[in-house]
């Protein structure tokens, strides 16, 4: 799949793991890697045409993903691509918070499961 993913994600075991199992699902893009939320909408501002998808993590140092959430829509790109929260966090108010926002679709707990992650590139 032609697809292209902005991962953002300050745990680089993760991010080495995810970049891959991305590749086993498919993903033959542009994949990006970023550590924190500001380094994401600088990379945004920075695409010609924004990735298809972002996975976006929630505990992160300088900006996490709720800031990177509200800055996004701030800075009017919502519409623009799919998110989906990967993350650790259990905390119900996180799910919640997330899905105010219209264009996240997904909240998965790490680890992503091969066949998960398959059916989120299928459904962007």
């Amino acid at each position: 799949m032609n697809k292209s993913v902005l991962v953002v994600d300050d745990d680089k075991i993760c991010n080495f793991l995810t970049v891959n199992a991305l590749k086993k699902a498919g993903v033959n893009g542009k994949i990006d890697v970023v550590v924190n939320g500001l380094e994401a909408l600088k990379k945004l501002r920075e695409y010609q045409s924004f990735p298809d998808l972002i996975l976006l993590d929630i505990n992160m140092p300088i900006m996490d993903g709720m800031e990177f959430l509200k800055k996004y829509k701030s800075e009017g790109f919502e519409g623009r691509t799919k998110i989906a929260i990967y993350t650790s966090s259990i905390r119900e108010i996180d799910k919640t918070e997330a899905f105010l926002y219209n264009d996240v679709f997904e909240f998965i707990n790490k680890p992503i499961s091969h066949q998960k992650l398959v059916n989120i590139i299928k459904e962007i």
